[in-house]
């Protein structure tokens, strides 16, 4: 993979925050809370998924935009490594 960005947050409190992260097959999509009671919890999405119906939760309206970037540059990166 990439050394580019694979990971976004957002919704930072001192409780936790929300975030996805970009794996080489999928989007992780979670929520992470500081306190290990507090509950969170991740689902995860293709690739083809997300380009085709974009992020599954609300997110911070730069976030879909640079995710988009990151991965179709995975995607043009793993087909020229295919070739």
């Amino acid at each position: 993979m990439s050394s580019g960005k694979q990971d976004w947050q957002w919704n930072e409190d001192r409780w936790g925050y929300d975030g996805v992260h970009l794996y080489t097959a999928e989007l992780l999509w979670y929520t992470h809370k500081h306190n290990p009671h507090g509950g969170g919890g991740a689902a995860s999405q293709s690739l083809s998924s997300f380009l085709e119906n974009g992020p599954r939760c609300s997110t911070p309206p730069e976030v879909p935009a640079e995710l988009k970037e990151a991965v179709k540059h995975l995607i043009n990166e793993a087909n020229k490594s295919d070739s």
